[in-house]
């Protein structure tokens, strides 16, 4: 459970490895793959005529289904030697993958993975429409326990599930993981430094605070 405790200080530092670039998606490589339809449609079809997928029942399908999606994303996208970082099923059929490495990510990296990924998903028969594979950004979103771990110091903004003393957002300086507990300095309402203890299963989102300085790249 999230808690609020106050705490001594506060010093803001740049998240590591950020790749500058120019405005908007030139921060962001990416690569689309060419719209596709599979036998994974005709599959999904004829299942939504059977009248017993309701409810609960629906939903622990989708949710089956997303895990043995991820599960077979990153491990194609590992044994290419990048990171996953994010999945996101979008409107239109839109599958969009985040990948990463320590050198940044490159549209011809992007190209590779989607290679990749095409051909297994014409193996695996997955549905889909359209493909897009591309870097985090600045504004990376962290995930797993292993991300708070890697940027602790960062400033990020983290989203909670639910409320926590009339709030959902905070902004502040990430503390490394103790355990399953993540730390989060931020201001509190006397203008003085507070403490916010939340853990994944507390967390709706959370993502670093973009860094730019523009002052570096006019020389």
């Amino acid at each position: 459970m999230a808690k609020i405790t106050k705490s001594l200080g506060m010093a803001f530092v740049l998240p590591p490895g950020c790749d500058l670039g120019t405005e908007g998606w030139a921060l962001r490589p990416f690569f689309f793959g060419r719209s596709v339809q599979h036998l994974g449609q005709r599959k999904c079809a004829s299942s939504r005529r059977g009248p017993q997928v309701f409810g609960v029942e629906r939903a622990n399908i989708l949710e089956s289904f997303t895990v043995q999606l991820t599960e077979i994303i990153e491990t194609t996208v590992l044994g290419l030697g990048y990171e996953l970082v994010d999945i996101e099923r979008a409107g239109g059929g839109l599958l969009r993958i985040s990948i990463d490495q320590p050198a940044g990510i490159a549209i011809e990296d992007c190209e590779k993975v989607t290679r990749q990924l095409q051909y297994l998903f014409e193996v695996e028969n997955i549905d889909y429409s359209r493909l897009e594979v591309g870097s985090p950004g600045l504004d990376r979103p962290l995930k797993k326990l292993a991300d708070f771990e890697r940027f602790a110091g960062s400033e990020v903004t983290i989203t909670l599930k639910k409320p926590l003393d009339g709030r959902k957002s905070y902004r502040g300086i990430l503390h490394a993981p103790e355990g399953e507990s993540i730390g989060l300095e931020f201001e509190g309402k006397d203008g003085g430094a507070a403490m916010l203890d939340f853990t994944l299963a507390d967390l709706d989102k959370a993502r670093l605070v973009p860094k730019v300085d523009f002052r570096s790249r006019k020389q």
